[in-house]
């Protein structure tokens, strides 16, 4: 043994006895968390209501902290402060660690659990070399006794693989042990803490404990953590403009189909986009969303920009919280801004030149004061609010329209035609991201809210008079007289439910008419792209297309909306139960086109190198009709070739990772080379069903992993099409949840898709089509078609594509992509699992190291020649590279550039 001497952040000194081999336990900075790294366990607290609810917990920043040692928290329903909590780490003599929780109500709180609480992967637990132990009691994994077991113990022991760590209570407490695989989460939680009972307002509640383990235990701050150059870190040249005729330059695909509208305007039919002028051809769009200023470059740089969407592969653009910068400064008794009206139009006509196509939202966050629909009150309207308005509150409505007539009526001076007679835009959403349930808390007290509550529910209960219910169905007269401030449990919420979905539905029609037949803009309409309940499938069965939006690592912020610290899970999106993409699945209906306006894999997740493959395999498989990244920027400052890169947690222009993940996406999807699966299963529904309130409580979006295996679909009034698997409602969402028999049909019924393998016990895939081959693994070797691939530790992905269209066994031209990660240097993360976000570089982009080394099997592997390549495509230098075995063999490594780290590859033959 030797001594060591351990200063926390907060300046405490102590002894600790540690071995050269010590465990560690790490304190997260601003989330609280206690972390183990040997065996690996993450401790969070978590208090459960008395309908198994979790109870939201906020971490108070770091800088109101006294000590590196004592962290604080609050536990909120509504918003409002429940429960204080501290947390207390303290150094023992040997060599582990003292951990105190103090909980002190606000108020009464009646709770199922208040716990500390961590997860295991069942896989880890179930080996011989793992077992619990609760006072007297032995046992090993799986329970011998059911999928629960708890105990009030003063001591609790668990090994992991043959690492033991033990808990000791200073008095018995209730532990537990829960098998999750009835939640469909192959893991293990464990939980000690308080069971049942009313925790009483500013009593302080304790839980003491010792915790030893086989290994002593070193106890720091965690953090932070900042990334720099160095062995693990490589320099990266970043160039956004591509090179002509470079290995880059996907123009050559024919994808962009210019001039944009030459088929005339795209129709949604037979459950797919066309072009009027091409009856009977699928069209498919992948694109990038223009947000804010970004939408107004100056012309120069909109021409530059516009042939930089060329030769990255996108045929469509989204035009996105454009409408305040639009309107902002207007002159008197005009809606839009002259100046920026005419930037937009250059940018849009440079696109539309160029077979680029645009789809927008009529708002999104145009700033709109309360005077200016009538309400007596200062300042500007809160953006989710006037979403809510818009629907509810007629002087509302009516500003949406007058700005509707100004947009779509205004003349782009530069294509010669009005936006409402402009082919070249695809397609539009009434409101982005529009809500009410969403936007509850805003919305529920709003006397507009309450005056149509009122009205409505005097309807139903009038139409519902007289109508005997089912037995165990909740009657209208259950429905609270004013909105409830719970709008999604109970007989109330499935009410909010369905008031939501007919007040939407009026919204709709209002709109379309105003669009379609009072202005003759006979474009594709659609509405709600953020999740629903599932009578909104009924008001979406009126809609000419459905769409939705999903993220990955989405940012969570800590203090402040928008402003850092920020909270990510920054965890291998492979090993969850299912990923977002799945659950968007089933709001698609069989019988619309249905697109994904806004997707991504956030900054600065580690992870977001998949985002682009994966996203394409997905909207491949269940056969989607668009799908756009967000975003491509924010800012007209960072459009020109030559401007600063700020890694951030959207803009593909400062984040060459994401942009290079895109390519993937592009082959995949809208080149086609992964084709749809088959069979196909869909739910049917009827409007009458939805709008009861014993039907409505479950959400579309589900955990499902099945949309890799089936097309998935619901349908409203209609029938399944001929040979698709059919599900009535009821068979599928019950009152306990989703079916477990519509799960196993559906498993029953699963196609295999073509070259599609995900194993999510090791977190990795594959993909194998005859043009685009490869996969992502965090560490070892994968195979996919003719690509061969063993790489570092470190998390990889790995793919190659056919540039020329040709098969990859003959193709003359190919790219290979070796992507780790990329992130800016000075970027400063809490704790070394870089979850938590303390500041943003502002240096050089750098690369992680990793080494793959590669084989590809080739007619004729020795006819070939491959080149390390830049981020513009330039040709930079030759790679040594061997023939074995029919394949082409060479090593793709970060750290060996010419010119700074190296991600991207050419492979031609020469």
């Amino acid at each position: 043994m030797i001594k060591r001497l351990f200063v926390l952040a907060g300046g405490s000194v102590f002894w600790v006895a540690s071995s050269l081999c010590a465990a560690s336990l790490e304190f997260g900075c601003y989330d609280g968390m206690l972390k183990l790294d040997v065996p690996p366990l993450q401790f969070s607290t978590t208090a459960f209501s008395t309908n198994w609810t979790g109870v939201k917990r906020v971490c108070n920043a770091m800088r109101q902290l006294e000590s590196g040692n004592r962290k604080d928290a609050s536990f909120q329903i509504d918003d409002a402060e429940v429960m204080k909590e501290r947390t207390e780490v303290s150094a023992l003599p040997n060599c582990g660690v003292k951990i105190r929780y103090l909980w002190t109500p606000t108020r009464d709180l009646e709770l199922n659990q208040l716990v500390t609480t961590f997860r295991l992967p069942a896989s880890v637990l179930e080996t011989p070399d793992s077992f619990w132990k609760i006072s007297n009691e032995t046992g090993t994994f799986p329970l011998k006794k059911g999928p629960n077991l708890s105990r009030n113990s003063s001591q609790f022991v668990l090994c992991v693989g043959g690492k033991e760590v033990r808990f000791s209570f200073d008095k018995p407490m209730f532990c537990l042990i829960q098998d999750n695989r009835r939640f469909k989460s192959e893991t293990y939680s464990f939980r000690f803490g308080f069971s049942h009972q009313t925790f009483r307002k500013g009593t302080s509640y304790a839980v003491s404990c010792d915790l030893t383990a086989a290994e002593p235990i070193v106890l720091g701050p965690g953090g932070p953590i900042v990334l720099r150059p160095g062995k693990e870190w490589i320099p990266l040249r970043y160039s956004k403009n591509i090179e002509p005729g470079s290995v880059l330059d996907f123009s050559v695909m024919g994808l962009c189909d210019a001039p944009a509208g030459k088929y005339g305007r795209v129709i949604a039919k037979n459950g797919h986009f066309e072009f009027v002028q091409r009856p009977g051809v699928k069209q498919r769009f992948y694109g990038v969303n223009f947000c804010s200023t970004g939408n107004y470059p100056e012309k120069a740089v909109a021409d530059e920009v516009a042939e930089r969407l060329r030769m990255l592969g996108y045929n469509a653009i989204r035009v996105h919280h454009h409408d305040n910068p639009l309107t902002a400064d207007a002159p008197p008794g005009e809606v839009l801004n002259p100046k920026m009206a005419d930037r937009l139009d250059y940018f849009l006509a440079a696109c539309y030149k160029r077979g680029i196509y645009v789809t927008t939202d009529l708002f999104v966050s145009r700033r709109v004061k309360w005077r200016d629909v009538g309400i007596d009150k200062p300042g500007v309207i809160e953006q989710r609010t006037y979403k809510a308005l818009a629907v509810l509150h007629e002087p509302t409505t009516q500003n949406l329209e007058r700005y509707t007539r100004a947009f779509l009526t205004h003349v782009n001076p530069y294509t010669g035609r009005s936006y409402a007679e402009e082919p070249g835009l695809m397609s539009l959403s009434l409101i982005n991201e529009n809500n009410i349930s969403w936007n509850w808390q805003e919305t529920y007290e709003l006397d507009c809210t309450k005056q149509e509550w009122k009205k409505w529910l005097a309807a139903k209960r009038a139409a519902f008079a007289g109508k005997p219910s089912a037995l165990g169905e909740p009657s209208w007269s259950q429905v609270s007289e004013l909105p409830p401030k719970n709008g999604w449990s109970g007989v109330d919420g499935s009410a909010c439910a369905i008031f939501r979905a007919d007040i939407e539905r009026r919204f709709f029609r209002r709109m379309r008419r105003l669009i379609h037949d009072e202005l003759h803009c006979d474009i594709p309409l659609t509405d709600q792209n953020c999740g629903s309940s599932t009578p909104m499938q009924s008001v979406r069965a009126e809609y000419d297309y459905v769409d939705e939006h999903f993220y990955v690592d989405h940012p969570h912020f800590l203090e402040g909306r928008w402003r850092l610290p920020s909270r990510c899970p920054n965890s291998n999106p492979l090993l969850a139960e299912a990923l977002p993409m799945c659950g968007l699945a089933f709001t698609r209906l069989g019988d619309k086109p249905f697109t994904v306006t806004e997707f991504n894999f956030s900054g600065p997740g580690m992870y977001r190198g998949v985002g682009g493959i994966l996203t394409g395999a997905m909207s491949s498989l269940q056969d989607w009709d668009g799908v756009w990244r967000f975003a491509y920027t924010h800012s007209e400052g960072n459009l020109p070739g030559n401007s600063p890169v700020h890694l951030g947690y959207f803009n593909l222009a400062d984040d060459p990772l994401s942009q290079a993940t895109d390519r993937a996406a592009i082959c995949l999807y809208l080149r086609g080379d992964l084709p749809p699966l088959r069979p196909a299963a869909t739910v049917e529904m009827s409007s009458a069903e939805l709008g009861k309130l014993s039907a409505t409580q479950q959400s579309i979006r589900r955990n499902f992993r099945e949309p890799w295996t089936t097309k998935v679909s619901t349908r409203v009034d209609t029938h399944a099409a001929p040979g698709e698997v059919a599900f009535r409602f009821a068979e599928v969402y019950t009152t306990n949840g989703v079916s477990e028999v519509f799960r196993d049909r559906l498993a029953t019924n699963a196609g295999k898709p073509t070259g599609l393998s995900l194993n999510r016990e090791e977190g990795s895939f594959t993909i194998n089509t005859p043009r685009t081959c490869g996969g992502f693994a965090e560490r070892g070797a994968f195979a996919a078609g003719p690509l061969s691939v063993q790489i570092s530790d470190t998390p990889t992905t790995v793919w190659v594509s056919s540039v020329d269209g040709a098969e990859i066994a003959r193709s003359k031209r190919m790219l290979l992509l070796h992507i780790t990660d990329v992130q800016q240097e000075g970027i400063t993360f809490a704790e070394k699992e870089r979850r938590i976000l303390l500041r943003w570089g502002n240096g050089d982009l750098i690369a992680r190291d990793g080494r793959a080394e590669i084989q590809l099997r080739l007619e004729k592997p020795e006819a070939y020649t491959v080149y390390a390549v830049a981020t513009s495509g330039k040709r930079l230098n030759k790679l040594e590279s061997t023939r074995k075995d029919g394949a082409l063999c060479f090593t793709a490594n970060i750290a060996s550039g010419v010119a700074g780290a190296q991600l991207l590859y050419e492979i031609i033959r020469e």
